[in-house]
This record gives structure tokens, C-alpha cells and sequence, in this order.
């Protein structure tokens, strides 16, 4: 499995944060390229969002926030993330098995918060289960 880490967001959380340069340079390649999951930083909220592949696999882009400063959340997140918070620390596990990618989000009291998990297909891309 492919994973991708860095500071700004492919699409941003935040309210009047957008990083179109970001976006329109990485996204083609990590939808071509099969990519599992994008986890980055930046925004100070928590989002994930799930976007198809050209091969029809799925592909995690997740913003999460561990510090004390945090932001509003852009109504653009709310309608297109599918788990998203504002206010809320996280930290997150990956566990990878045999083609099989766990994602679990945890508030910091330990509580599950958000979770996907993605299979390997045949065609290198990766499927939610």
C-alpha cells in the first residue's frame, strides 16, 4: 500500500484555506498511482474525505489536528468529507495486513472517532470495505 504524508492539504478543511496549486499538481498523480491513503496537516480540524480513482478504487485524503490551536471548518468540508470535526484533537493508527488498510481516528480520551478500512484489489487499487 502506498501512503502519502505532508503539511498541506490537497483540500483544505479550514475555512478561507484552499491550496489549488497543491491540488491540480498531486491529486491526478495519486489517483493514477493508486494511492491508499493522503494524510496531512495544516487546516487544524479533522476531515476525511473519499474520492475514486480512475480504476474505481477509493483513495482516503485525511486532515487531522493534535495541537490546541484550532480552526472553522469551510462549508465546502462539510458537504464533500465524509467524517469531519472542529474543535477535536485526534490521533490516528494505520494497520496493514495482507492488502487490508485499517484507518482508526481516536479523540484523545481514546474514543473511536472515524474509521475505513480499504482492500488491495487485483488492479493495485485500493477498495473500501
Amino acid at each position: 500500500a502506498t501512503f502519502v504524508t505532508f503539511h498541506h492539504p490537497v483540500y483544505s478543511q479550514a475555512q478561507g484555506r484552499d491550496n489549488p496549486k497543491v491540488r491540480e499538481t498531486w491529486d491526478p498523480l495519486f489517483r493514477k498511482h493508486n494511492v491508499a491513503m493522503v494524510l496531512q496537516g495544516h487546516d487544524h480540524t479533522y476531515g476525511r474525505r473519499m474520492v475514486k480513482t480512475p480504476s474505481g478504487g477509493d483513495l482516503a485524503y485525511i486532515v487531522s489536528v493534535t495541537g490546541a490551536k484550532m480552526y472553522k471548518l469551510s462549508d465546502d468540508a462539510k458537504a464533500t468529507s465524509e467524517k469531519f470535526a472542529e474543535k477535536t484533537r485526534t490521533f490516528q493508527t494505520v494497520r496493514v495486513d495482507r492488502g487490508v488498510v485499517e484507518y482508526k481516528s481516536f479523540k484523545v480520551d481514546g474514543t473511536l472517532f472515524d474509521r475505513v478500512t480499504l482492500v488491495r484489489q487485483a488492479d493495485g487499487s485500493f477498495r473500501r470495505r
